[in-house]
């Protein structure tokens, strides 16, 4: 915050720390932040610095009234560069705003393609893994019918083994 003086009263701004590099939510988020401490700040001096509203006595000669004429045109202007730096503050956070929502549909528009090419990658992997086992069963059943044709005495096998494994 910065103060300068006006009038014998300080006139408080309010400036956000935004980073630049940052997330356009994270940006958001500091944007509202920076808006909801503008917004209480200015409230609350417009409180402290506004006169005392009490029926004049219509002199313009007076000096009472000229100062609290003063003082009432002071706040007014205050109050008008205050409500421009909200309204500037507002406007700057809807087009963060409309930013978060343009990144959001592009990713999900992006996930979207990325799930859909995923899907056609593991169904064009499935079908050829499919195909795989088609071929293998094909050549394994070609083993098996050129083994039978070949009629070769079976291997002798020693007899199985019938003691017992106790020590």
């Amino acid at each position: 915050m910065d103060a300068a003086g006006d009038g014998g009263m300080a006139v408080v701004m309010v400036d956000a720390q935004v980073d630049p590099e940052a997330d356009v939510l994270t940006q958001a988020q500091q944007r509202l932040l920076e808006l909801s401490t503008k917004m209480m700040t200015y409230v609350g001096v417009l409180q402290r610095d506004a006169p005392a509203l009490e029926p004049s006595s219509g002199e313009s000669g007076d000096p009472n009234a000229v100062r609290e004429r003063a003082l009432r045109e002071h706040s007014m202007r205050v109050a008008e560069s205050y409500a421009r730096d909200v309204a500037e503050s507002s406007a700057r956070l809807d087009a963060l705003f409309d930013r978060v929502r343009d990144e959001i549909e592009v990713s999900v528009g992006s996930e979207s393609e990325t799930i859909r090419r995923a899907d056609a990658d593991a169904m064009e992997a499935t079908e050829e893994l499919e195909r795989a086992v088609l071929r293998a069963s094909s050549m394994l059943s070609d083993l098996r019918g050129a083994i039978d044709q070949l009629d070769l005495p079976l291997p002798h096998l020693p007899p199985a083994r019938t003691d017992s494994f106790e020590s």
